[in-house]
């Protein structure tokens, strides 16, 4: 699991996905960016020390 920020041209997301394709897909999904928005997936990096635990 990594973060994601999702960057369009009028509206910004964060999300938790594995791609950033995944995380394009459920931004617009979640209607957080629309889709004609040309939203692109930047991961973010985190703090050393930090990480992410999943658990469904």
């Amino acid at each position: 699991m990594k973060v994601y920020r999702v960057h369009g041209i009028r509206h910004d997301a964060v999300i938790f996905a594995e791609t950033p394709e995944e995380a394009i897909a459920q931004a617009v999904e979640q209607d957080l960016v629309s889709d004609w928005e040309m939203p692109e997936a930047f991961e973010v990096p985190l703090p050393r020390g930090f990480r992410i635990i999943y658990d469904p």
